[in-house]
């Protein structure tokens, strides 16, 4: 991979295949084409990076970019302000809805305040599977920075 100045990973999981990542992946390779960056810029697909809900998934190296819910219309603006000029897109960047330590306060003030056992289980089980994706989306990018 060291040859090339930057790589662009596509999810290659079903579920963003099935959410058009091979368009996404052509239309890349297209601008990059157009723009003359064959020798620069490696698109691949990798496997899936775990994340369907937010799918298709982009990440762009060296900088870690982490794109969602990416469409084929994304790829230019994608190689021409990101790849070209060297602006992340922040429409398409992933936004946590909460931090880790927002979701255990939470956790911790339902279980607490709540006096009604079975509703308290049920909001701490939907509030620990978040827990557990924004965990695994936190491995991811380690994984893939070592």
């Amino acid at each position: 991979m060291s040859d090339y100045r930057m790589h662009i990973l596509i999810c290659g999981g079903t579920g963003c295949k099935a959410s058009e990542s091979n368009e996404i992946k052509d239309k890349l390779n297209y601008f990059i084409s157009e723009f003359d960056l064959e020798d620069e810029v490696q698109v691949v697909f990798t496997g899936c990076f775990g994340f369907c809900e937010k799918g298709p998934i982009v990440k762009v190296l060296p900088d870690n970019t982490f794109y969602t819910e990416v469409k084929p219309s994304d790829a230019e603006d994608i190689v021409k302000e990101h790849i070209i000029k060297g602006r992340p897109l922040k429409r398409l960047l992933y936004k946590n809805p909460k931090t880790i330590i927002q979701l255990l306060q939470q956790i911790i003030s339902t279980s607490t305040n709540n006096k009604y056992g079975l509703h308290s289980v049920i909001v701490d089980l939907s509030i620990l599977k978040i827990l557990k994706n924004t965990l695994d989306a936190m491995v991811i990018r380690h994984l893939v920075n070592v």
